[in-house]
């Protein structure tokens, strides 16, 4: 069974980095993002989808990025559990 939430990140960042648990679990979650980012941005998607992204974020994207508006306050780690999964991994 996967781990939820913020636990999956945490559990990643230690396997990528090996930092500290500590150290780990000090991150604020701008630090998270930052330290998967890599992770994220290059996940490989099929040409119709990368067309599609491509299109929508030159049309919308905000100058400052995608996060700009994001409060710490609208994060919440725990919501992968509350969300149904169909995923079999």
């Amino acid at each position: 069974m996967p781990l939820p939430g913020i636990s999956a990140a945490n559990h990643r960042i230690l396997t990528k980095f090996h930092w500290t648990i500590p150290a780990i679990e000090a991150l604020t979650i701008e630090q998270v993002f930052f330290a998967l980012h890599d992770e994220v941005v290059n996940h490989p998607i099929s040409e119709g989808a990368e067309a599609a992204l491509k299109q929508y974020a030159l049309r919308d994207m905000p100058a400052e990025g995608p996060f700009q508006d994001f409060l710490k306050n609208e994060w919440i780690p725990e919501i992968a559990e509350l969300m149904p999964s169909d995923d079999p991994f």
